[in-house]
């Protein structure tokens, strides 16, 4: 299929992604509204959403968007829609700083302001395609892609842990998973020599989904998972 099809494809399901993090997003909101009249029970609005699995999901849409960014030829297809994705992300990073406003959460929150202003600084350099050439972006997206990886699986721990989901939204993993597979074809139509850090990252994104999606399911129907939110309910 022609690259620029699935370039478009690719974009059209990564801004269909963002209706995900957006409905993560008026999640929390909504859990903000039932926690200002204590419907949580103890728990806050952004309770078992992982810091480490927000911030690690914003350096992935941050690789990409540095890839495109640092390529010969900038590439449209990857970097306008990540740009809103980091920007809502943002929002989330913001609103776990403030439910715990600490050191962690606040650093967090203000290097992605940073990052993001820098590469947009970057962009109307000379020194824009630099990186790509000594592969500086390539070597940069792998390493976040492993990061990633990491922090999904902190997040999926804390799931099994508390045998809840909180607020973490389902529906934002489902566009995920959908604007990876098209990801992996975009990036194999760029051929896998200039590619493949689209088809690695959003491989490995598309997997830890389907994973986390599985969660979903789990914390209603295993035992283990129903003892271990009582139990929390008790603490």
């Amino acid at each position: 299929m022609d690259y620029h099809v699935l370039g478009i494809i690719s974009a059209f399901f990564m801004l269909l992604s963002l209706a995900g993090i957006l409905a993560q997003i008026r999640f929390i909101f909504q859990r903000k509204k039932l926690y200002s009249i204590n419907g949580l029970q103890d728990e806050k609005p952004t309770s078992v959403l992982s810091l480490n699995r927000f911030a690690t999901s914003f350096l992935g849409f941050y690789s990409m968007f540095f890839y495109g960014l640092t390529l010969n030829l900038f590439n449209h297809y990857i970097v306008w829609p990540r740009i809103i994705a980091l920007a809502l992300l943002l929002i989330i990073l913001y609103e776990i700083k403030r439910d715990r406003n600490d050191i962690t959460s606040i650093s967090i929150f203000y290097a992605g302001l940073i990052c993001v202003s820098g590469a947009i600084a970057l962009a109307v350099t000379p020194y824009r395609i630099v990186f790509s050439e000594i592969y500086l972006s390539h070597i940069f997206s792998f390493v976040v892609t492993c990061i990633f990886a990491q922090g999904a699986a902190h997040q999926i721990y804390k799931i099994r842990k508390s045998g809840r989901t909180g607020g973490l939204s389902l529906r934002m993993h489902q566009l995920y998973a959908t604007k990876d597979f098209s990801a992996v074809l975009f990036g194999v139509a760029m051929s896998v020599e200039k590619g493949w850090p689209v088809i690695f990252q959003h491989s490995v994104s598309f997997c830890v989904q389907f994973i986390t999606m599985y969660h979903f399911r789990w914390v209603k129907v295993s035992e283990s998972a129903i003892k271990r939110k009582r139990l929390a309910m008790t603490e």
